[in-house]
């Protein structure tokens, strides 16, 4: 969510070669292979002392030789020091001695050299490695006995504060590899294109008088920026990329020819509602656009410049399509059901595979004669193959996972490139069991352990994750140590709710340092999550939206009914829209708990809706409603966390965090609520305490470093270890 109240800002580097008037690239020349390198930094944060070299917001170039200095506005000058001042506050309740015994205690079940086992593409085979010291991967293709690097993510993220990797694509011919990068955690991606066995790297982006958009967050230009979506064409020279509209809307698809160097545009989606995404299929043979909002879906299939609409967007009822041998497969979940079917012309079902009640398909991946289908049935998480060569189509279960809670399967990067034999290679996790890869022969379903993911000082079997049925369809996963006795436990409650995403099982490193300590850790999965598909999530959403924080609030008052906590020893956390869980839940029913986190909280849906300029609101409107509409306003203003704190509620402690470059949630929007809050009798009189942290060097997202990660972790941690005793 974006305002004008949000200050942060860029300085783009200049060298005399290369000088442009809104752009401009710094190569390095690679002494060890002779060719240029990526070293950009056209989007380096500003530290609190550079900010008051400015006066007000506008690009500021700088020179290689000399910086401009310029008078500070009073503005600014004001709110670096409310920030600064705040910031003291928290440090002085900060354990240092605390924090680097939890980074410690992190670091020692870190896996710092790590990485993958080589997976057999088209013409070679490609495997990553994480090295110890370093925050991102080096991906590498082998060749006979040769291992030969291909992409050192690591040489890239140097001089950047934020570096996250948002998709990876190699071309069919494998001679190219496509990424995208955000640099600055806000969801916005820079797309790049190699040759896979060189390092000529070369940043792709349309021409800003062919796509002129508008430099809304005065930030850097949008025609440079798209969604991280990318897709190669069949036969490796056209790229399809997402661009943004000035709403931060991805709503234009493009392609660009690696041969003659130009770009073209395809299709401009006018549903201000509805958002792109680009995707291949197994065949190889065509591109697939779907226009989606967070529960429907149109789909497109592309040839070159042309699109054909082959479904139309209907209400709770969206698509996924892959195509192998020439035969469309049609993935559709609609009216809480999930049907699998072939099709030649999408007029008319050929053969229906599957056909079931209250089940979600994710994810689909075609192996030989194999359709693997990833989907939760009952919240959980399935994994199983239809031969669709046999005309009885009969199913086969994969089973991978022991773990009652529930597991998360994946097909890491590189991996499954040949889709024309009947192997295929898949991960699975829990929160707290190591990803474990298992090669798997489709033919006779002969399924081995080939990788195991090594975690020092941790053993997973010396712990349990149960599901707590709070309801038929409500779940806590609960997580602790075994031997612990569960009774009036220390707890944290962590929730989010919104836009139908889940926290799937996925194996945690931090969990564990709560659990060693007497903790039991739960995750609620409340009406507006993905659990349970559309139904869950329409039940949670626009004037439904109230079942989440009831919800949540029936999690937490089931582990004090049941005795595995206590008011007193219970903490809730979420992050984001889980914030605004957060925040409306302690005004509804504070003296549930002792501690209340909120990450980067968005606390403000009234005001933030209601603002036409706000770039985000247009979209968000669809989760949460239109607000100019008088019974929508009144329903959302019943739950807004800053529109209903009463200064005479029993407030539990609070602990906020936020960025100053946050262009999603701006941090004035929860320092807003920690202003407004901290005038509660309770923590006036000092009987509870409440905290705000801005850091200055990041966007929505934490850091992407993973060692940096430990630290803020720590923090958050820290908070919880002096609040819960």
């Amino acid at each position: 969510m974006y305002n004008n109240n949000n200050f942060y800002y860029y300085y783009m580097t200049i060298t005399r070669k290369y000088l442009r008037k809104y752009r401009s690239r710094t190569f390095a020349r690679n002494k060890n292979h002779g060719n240029n390198l990526l070293k950009r930094h056209s989007t380096k944060y500003l530290t609190a002392k550079e900010l008051f070299n400015m006066t007000k917001l506008k690009r500021i170039k700088i020179s290689n030789k000399k910086t401009k200095k310029i008078k500070v506005s009073n503005e600014i000058k004001d709110r670096m020091k409310m920030i600064d001042y705040i910031n003291r506050k928290y440090k002085k309740i900060a354990r240092p001695h605390k924090i680097k015994m939890l980074v410690n205690d992190f670091k020692s079940r870190m896996k710092e050299e790590s990485g993958s086992i080589p997976i057999q593409g088209k013409k070679n085979k490609f495997y990553f490695k994480q090295k110890k010291g370093h925050n991102y991967p080096t991906y590498y293709a082998k060749i006979g006995c040769d291992d030969i690097e291909i992409l050192n993510l690591e040489a890239l993220s140097k001089n950047h504060a934020y570096f996250s990797v948002e998709d990876i694509n190699l071309s069919y011919d494998e001679n190219y590899i496509a990424f995208s990068i955000d640099f600055t955690g806000n969801r916005l991606c820079k797309l790049f294109i190699k040759p896979t066995f060189s390092n000529d790297y070369k940043e792709i982006y349309v021409n800003k008088k062919t796509n002129p958009l508008v430099n809304t967050h005065n930030m850097l230009s949008y025609s440079t920026l798209n969604s991280g979506n990318c897709v190669w064409s069949c036969d490796s020279k056209l790229i399809y990329y997402i661009t943004y509209d000035k709403a931060i809307r991805p709503c234009k698809l493009y392609y660009y020819n690696i041969e003659t160097k130009k770009h073209h545009f395809v299709y401009e989606e006018k549903d201000k509602n509805c958002s792109l995404s680009v995707s291949g299929v197994e065949s190889g043979n065509h591109i697939v656009l779907y226009s989606s909002t967070y529960n429907a879906s149109k789909v497109f299939i592309v040839t070159d410049k042309h699109v054909n609409c082959v479904y139309s967007l209907k209400k709770d009822v969206d698509y996924l399509l892959s195509h192998m041998y020439s035969t469309w497969i049609v993935f559709k979940n609609y009216n809480n059901k999930s049907k699998i079917y072939l099709t030649n012309d999408f007029k008319k079902e050929r053969q229906c595979i599957i056909s079931k009640p209250y089940q979600q398909f994710q994810n689909i991946q075609i192996q030989g004669d194999y359709i693997i289908v990833f989907y939760k049935s009952k919240g959980f998480n399935k994994i199983m193959a239809y031969n669709y060569c046999d005309k009885k189509m009969k199913s086969k279960n994969i089973k991978l996972c022991q773990k009652d809670s529930g597991c998360s399967f994946n097909m890491p990067y590189f991996n499954n490139l040949n889709q024309y034999i009947n192997q295929c290679y898949i991960n699975s996790h829990s929160f707290l069991m190591p990803i474990k890869g298992y090669f798997i022969d489709l033919t006779n379903m002969s399924i081995k352990n080939v990788y195991e993911q090594k975690v020092t000082n941790f053993n997973y079997k010396n712990y349990n994750e149960k599901i707590l049925y709070v309801t038929k369809d409500l779940h806590i996963i609960m997580m602790y140590k075994k031997g612990l006795g569960l009774r009036n436990k220390k707890c944290v409650l962590w929730g989010y709710g919104s836009y139908g995403v889940t926290r799937d099982p996925e194996f945690d490193i931090f969990i564990p340092s709560l659990l060693n300590r007497g903790f039991i850790f739960c995750i609620g999965y409340v009406r507006g999550d993905g659990r349970h598909g559309h139904r869950w999530y329409n039940e949670g959403r626009l004037m439904n939206k109230m079942n989440s924080f009831t919800d949540f609030i029936d999690c937490a008052k089931y582990l004090i009914k049941y005795n595995y906590t206590t008011s007193k020893r219970l903490a809730i956390w979420g992050r984001s829209a889980g914030g605004l869980l957060i925040g409306a839940t302690i005004n509804m029913q504070p003296e549930l708990f002792h501690l209340a986190i909120l990450g980067v909280p968005f606390l403000d849906p009234v005001n933030v809706l209601l603002n036409e300029n706000n770039p985000l609101a247009v979209e968000s409107r669809i989760e949460w409603g239109d607000p100019n509409k008088k019974k929508v306003h009144e329903y959302i203003s019943q739950y807004s966390p800053q529109e209903n704190i009463k200064l005479n509620k029993k407030y539990p402690n609070i602990y906020i965090y936020s960025n100053l470059n946050d262009t999603l949630v701006p941090y004035m929007e929860p320092y807003n609520f920690y202003n407004k809050i901290k005038e509660a009798d309770v923590f006036k009189n000092g009987k509870r305490d409440i905290y705000m942290q801005i850091k200055k060097k990041y966007g929505h997202s934490q850091s992407s470093k993973r060692y940096e990660k430990l630290n803020e972790m720590a923090e958050i941690y820290d908070i919880i270890l002096k609040y819960i005793i």
